[in-house]
C-alpha cells in the first residue's frame, strides 16, 4: 500500500469513529425531544378539540363556529388541519423544532398564547 492510501483508509476510520461518538451522544438529547414534542401537540390537540370539536362537511364551508368564540374561515380551518397533521408527523420523525414551529401557527391562528420553546432551539417568541 502506498502512503496516499492508507492516509485515506486512516482519514476514513478517523471519520466514522467520530461520528459515530457524536451520535451516542446526542442520543438522550434526541429521545427526549420527541416526549417534548408530542406533549406539546398533545395539549394543542386538546385545546383543538374543544374549541372546534367536530369537522365540518365537505365542500369545505365559508365559516367554521367553534365553541369559546372560535369562528375561522373554512379554508382556515383546512390550513390548521393540514399544520396538525405535518406537526405530527415531524414529530414522529423527531424533527421537533419544525413541529412545534407549525403547533405556533395554529396557535397563532386560534389566538392562544405562544409556549417556550427548548433553548436548544435558539428561537426567540414574538414580543408584545
Amino acid at each position: 500500500m502506498n502512503t496516499a492510501t492508507i492516509a485515506f483508509a486512516t482519514a476514513i476510520m478517523l471519520a466514522a469513529a467520530g461520528a459515530s461518538a457524536q451520535t451516542a451522544a446526542q442520543a438522550p438529547a434526541q429521545a427526549a425531544a420527541p416526549a417534548i414534542c408530542k406533549q406539546q401537540l398533545a395539549d394543542l390537540e386538546k385545546t383543538w378539540r374543544e374549541v372546534l370539536p367536530f369537522s365540518p362537511q365537505k365542500p369545505s364551508p365559508a365559516q367554521v363556529a367553534g365553541r369559546q368564540g372560535h369562528t375561522h374561515p373554512g379554508i382556515e380551518y383546512n390550513y390548521m388541519s393540514t399544520q396538525m397533521r405535518q406537526a405530527r408527523q415531524d414529530c414522529d420523525a423527531g424533527r421537533e423544532h419544525e413541529a412545534m414551529l407549525r403547533m405556533d401557527v395554529v396557535r397563532a391562528i386560534m389566538k392562544l398564547p405562544e409556549v417556550a420553546h427548548p433553548a436548544a432551539h435558539n428561537y426567540q417568541p414574538t414580543r408584545r
